[in-house]
């Protein structure tokens, strides 16, 4: 039998993801989400993450993640 690959196939248009409706960017809302996100990976052990993987914890579109990139890069810590 062979190995199974763990390799994801790209999503397609009838995949869980596109399922999902993508939030709003609202920079409040995002960053109360993103402080929560945050909490719940240090907790983990998380010590780091991609902006890919912060737009899908989020339910953002990933046409929305310039914009998230943007948002975090010029918001105060």
């Amino acid at each position: 039998m062979p190995a199974r690959s763990h390799r994801q196939a790209p999503h397609s248009p009838g995949s869980r993801q596109s399922s999902r409706t993508p939030a709003d960017l609202v920079p409040q809302t995002v960053l109360a989400q993103l402080d929560q996100f945050e909490g719940e990976a240090r907790r983990r052990g998380v010590t780091h993450t991609t902006f890919r993987h912060l737009t899908e914890a989020l339910n953002l579109n990933g046409s929305q993640r310039e914009d998230l990139r943007q948002l975090l890069i010029s918001s105060p810590e």
